[in-house]
């Protein structure tokens, strides 16, 4: 099989690219949508820097999403103005994240925790070529903790490719959704005022109590 380094960091071409990759942790699966933008003619791209050739592997054919069974990303390739836009998109189960073609093509250091009540993950050691830019957007149904991404707005952190080099990826997300959170505030809060009003009650009718 020939080198498969990484489909969407653009490493396969001599060409400008930039390529946005989201990853989004719905209820129950992790959802991937990757952009490519290249300049030139997807179809007219030969060579890798070494010599060899992209052909089928890479983005012309069809790329696993995951490396234990053969569910494929979906793509879609649109050319014009001398331009190629691909866009692959796939999904899978939240336990199934270790084996994300895309991680273990470019991380050396893979560790991923997932609990019914979090997921850690920890990506390190990066050794994909690339290039261009990349942005990596990740965003969640569930609270994001803590990473090491740039939070860019509510819920949703982001990695450039130089952090990415030189950090890794580091994330924990909780499995609560925010309205829960603040359903689970609402209902602690009105619990404690029931407490209060029962003890200021009881207190009230045993001292009205002692003075008869």
């Amino acid at each position: 099989m020939k080198k498969i380094l990484l489909l969407l960091l653009c490493i396969i071409f001599i060409t400008g690219c930039t390529a946005k990759y989201e990853v989004y942790f719905d209820k129950n699966n992790i959802n991937e949508t990757i952009n490519i933008e290249l300049d030139g003619n997807i179809n007219d791209f030969k060579n890798i820097g070494d010599g060899e050739y992209i052909e089928e592997e890479l983005l012309k054919n069809y790329i696993p999403v995951l490396n234990i069974n053969n569910t494929y990303y979906s793509k879609n390739i649109d050319v014009k103005n001398s331009k190629s836009y691909v866009k692959l998109a796939g999904s899978y189960a939240y336990n199934e994240l270790e084996h994300s073609s895309i991680i273990n093509r470019c991380f050396n250091n893979i560790y991923v925790n997932n609990t019914d009540d979090y997921i850690d993950i920890s990506l390190k050691d990066y050794i994909c070529a690339y290039y261009g830019d990349l942005d990596l957007h990740v965003s969640s149904y569930y609270t994001i903790y803590n990473s090491n991404g740039e939070k860019s707005k509510d819920n949703t952190h982001t990695w450039n490719i130089n952090t990415i080099m030189n950090e890794g990826i580091e994330l924990r997300i909780i499995k609560k959704h925010e309205e829960e959170k603040k359903s689970s505030i609402k209902n602690v809060f009105s619990i404690i005022v029931i407490v209060m009003l029962i003890i200021t009650g009881g207190t009230i009718y045993f001292i009205k109590r002692k003075n008869y």
